[in-house]
């Protein structure tokens, strides 16, 4: 969908740009998070033991685990990806407690809903189809960045059968 700078009476297209680099997305969102996905912002690069690391770890506004991955371009192994952060955060929920705690003291974690979120500027049919029958929390956001330093953002919305548009955010 394109999008337009309206000035007066007159409109200007603004095209579509290239992210540089992943972590452009990653810092915008993380320092976000509250905004764009209703999670608190824990940590970046989360370590885990077995040598993998999470993007971004957080926990959202009903105290569930987030987990956020990140790509700068579509990546057919994201879901894969994601599945196995997710596979030890719930072994080792022990770990992430922690982590809750040293920033939200006294927070009960509820591992009933934990969510797996992937930002990435395009995914394939295959992903959209997948997480409708995945028994987890996965929710898609595409972007798309604009020479300007807009960002327009869509949410694969809960009933899992469209995107929705959500909100546009200007880069500062």
């Amino acid at each position: 969908m394109p999008l337009y700078e309206i000035k007066g009476f007159d409109v200007k297209r603004i095209n579509e740009a290239p992210i540089q680099k992943e972590k452009l997305i990653q810092k915008l969102f993380e320092r976000n998070s509250l905004k764009l996905l209703d999670f608190y912002f824990l940590e970046t690069e989360y370590q885990l033991s077995n040598s993998l690391r999470i993007d971004t770890i957080g926990i959202d506004i009903r105290r569930a685990p987030c987990i956020v991955e990140y790509k700068k371009t579509y990546s057919p192994g994201l879901l894969s990806q994601g599945l196995s952060y997710l596979s030890w955060l719930l072994d080792h929920k022990e770990t992430f407690e922690k982590e809750v705690y040293k920033k939200f003291p006294g927070t009960i974690v509820r591992w009933n809903n934990v969510r797996l979120i992937f930002v990435c500027a395009h995914f394939s049919q295959y992903d959209l189809d997948t997480v409708k029958v995945l028994p987890y929390s996965i929710e898609l956001v595409k972007y798309t960045y604009f020479e300007n330093g807009t960002i327009y953002i869509e949410k694969f919305i809960e009933d899992r059968k469209k995107f929705s548009e959500t909100s546009t955010q200007q880069i500062k």
